[in-house]
């Protein structure tokens, strides 16, 4: 390899360009490394895999239990909203009033609206 390639290979590192993949540090852990070929920068995360549980009963409450398929963890997640919609509703007389703006949520779980 040319200096000027290493150079350029280097050049696309320090503009965010890294080559790499993410790795786990263990068979039973969620924490996972990766490394650039390039430059040799590190970084550290951890990445679950939810299984999602049959205890979820979205008549009672928006509780969804998961348990990690490979360190085993628990965690519960409730409701979570996305915007799904904007409106803008007047007061009479129209000209006088700002309005207020409406917007509406929808759980992605159990698919309330709020």
């Amino acid at each position: 390899m040319t200096s000027h390639s290493k150079i350029s290979r280097l050049l696309l590192c320090r503009r965010g360009f890294h080559k790499w993949s993410w790795k786990y540090l263990d068979d039973g852990s969620c924490k996972q490394e990766r490394m650039c070929s390039r430059c040799l920068k590190t970084e550290e995360r951890v990445q679950h895999q939810w299984m999602e549980s049959s205890d979820y009963d979205e008549a009672i409450h928006c509780t969804q239990p998961f348990t990690c398929a490979r360190c085993k963890g628990n965690d519960v997640h409730f409701h979570s909203f996305d915007e799904i919609e904007t409106t803008w509703v007047y007061q009479f007389p129209y000209e006088h009033t700002e309005g207020e703006e409406i917007v509406t949520y929808r759980c992605r779980y159990c698919g309330k609206v709020q």
